[in-house]
């Protein structure tokens, strides 16, 4: 799916390219970054061609975050678009970004997916001992459903939880982060 790109005062967010395969398969296998989600099983090659096929689905869209200098500095998607009750799974989010770009990357995103696309819910699977990740979606409003299993490419199965969030439990959240934004915005203004 191709989506015009998402423009912040921090960063911007266009979809991935077979261009981003050496960049999102790096980040993707990243230790460091990827100690509660999969690595990916795959090849410089088999990464082109997911991007290329990805891209032309309607199941979702791999997004790569950027700096204002043009820099990736991560991903995050949505995806598994359920277009009966309007819902979709938000993740793949990794970033080598500050907090502000973390922060703003988030709000870009669930503002997009809420205001343009229209979906009534988004949902989120976090690794169970993932606390730093729960609590920041906790932070926006999810609220944890279930606890559940988390099947992997990898085969690497592990207990996880899934968290959902509704429009009206966003909005009563995100106030505040926007508010900070604003006022960063001031004390630190892009400079790149």
């Amino acid at each position: 799916m191709y989506i015009e790109p998402i423009e912040g005062h921090w960063v911007r967010l266009r979809c991935a390219e077979e261009k981003d395969a050496e960049f999102t398969l790096s980040i993707r296998n990243d230790p460091e970054k990827t100690r509660f989600i999969s690595r990916l099983n795959n090849t410089l090659a088999g990464q082109r061609e997911w991007l290329k096929k990805y891209s032309l689905s309607d199941d979702g869209c791999l997004l790569v975050i950027e700096n204002k200098s043009g820099e990736s500095l991560g991903t995050i998607s949505f995806f598994n678009i359920d277009y009966d009750v309007n819902t979709c799974e938000v993740g793949r989010f990794i970033s080598y970004g500050n907090s502000l770009e973390n922060i703003e990357t988030s709000i870009l995103l669930m503002d997009f997916l809420f205001e343009v696309k229209k979906f009534v819910k988004l949902i989120v699977y976090v690794y169970k001992e993932n606390k730093p990740i729960i609590n920041y979606n906790k932070r926006f409003g999810y609220e944890i459903v279930q606890e559940t299993v988390i099947e992997n490419s990898c085969g690497d199965n592990a207990v996880g939880v899934k968290l959902e969030l509704w429009p009206e439990k966003y909005y009563a959240q995100v106030n505040s982060f926007k508010n900070l934004l604003n006022e960063w915005k001031e004390k630190y203004p892009y400079s790149k």
